[in-house]
């Protein structure tokens, strides 16, 4: 999950959510970007969180 922070425009999920949002590339790397780097982050408090607890 955490190491999700870059991605490429061939990316099916990018691809998939361009098609899906009929948006363009430049919105579509602004959004997909956003969402990457919330996913990387949240990613890595669970498993600071988890080293924590263990």
């Amino acid at each position: 999950m955490g190491s999700n922070t870059m991605t490429l425009m061939y990316d099916g999920g990018f691809l998939l959510f361009q098609q899906s949002f009929g948006i363009s590339i430049k919105d579509t790397f602004k959004t997909w970007g956003a969402l990457e780097f919330v996913n990387s982050f949240v990613g890595l408090i669970v498993i600071l969180g988890l080293d924590l607890v263990m």
